[in-house]
């Protein structure tokens, strides 16, 4: 989110164009969270399928970025699914975590939380690096490849969840 506006500007909108494709991809963003709670609620699951899912668009749009050169329209696109993805995630990830592990809750997404903000405080100066080492559309792939990681890493957490509350069956979350 912190490069969006100068990414923009290296492929040719103005910065007022940047800040407002900054401010439409948090809408998305905003919008995918409400969205994919309200889904994971009524589905009664672990939230680890709608976790998955906006993780599985964070790699398209990160994927659509990396290969947008000057198409702007590309680019939009993929800042709109990059967005809902990459920032809608982390409301389901907590739903998921509360679900799966059988702690109280504070503790459960305690635990995770770590995790996840030396991720936001470590990547803005790597992104940055890379972009200007680089290009904006290395950084974006990379990102796209740290997302698949990200998904195969939520999938062996849910098994390894799941095989140790299977031992204890007060547990099995549904």
């Amino acid at each position: 989110a912190s490069f969006v506006t100068d990414a923009s500007v290296t492929i040719g909108f103005s910065q007022t164009a940047g800040a407002r494709i900054l401010t439409t991809g948090s809408i998305v963003a905003i919008g995918a969270r409400l969205a994919i709670g309200q889904v994971a609620d009524r589905r009664q699951r672990t939230g680890v399928e709608e976790l998955v899912g906006l993780l599985a668009v964070a790699v398209v749009g990160f994927g659509l970025l990396a290969m947008a050169g000057e198409s702007t329209i590309v680019f939009v696109l993929g800042v709109l699914l990059g967005f809902a993805g990459s920032w809608g995630w982390q409301g389901a990830m907590f739903y998921s975590v509360v679900r799966l592990i059988p702690m109280p809750a504070a503790t459960s997404t305690g635990a995770v939380a770590a995790g996840a903000y030396f991720g936001t405080m470590v990547m803005p100066p790597l992104v940055g690096f890379g972009a200007d080492r680089y290009s904006y559309g290395v950084v974006f792939g990379l990102q796209a490849g740290l997302v698949l990681v990200g998904i195969a890493a939520v999938l062996m957490s849910r098994r390894l969840a799941l095989a140790e509350s299977a031992s204890d069956p007060a547990t099995t979350p549904t």
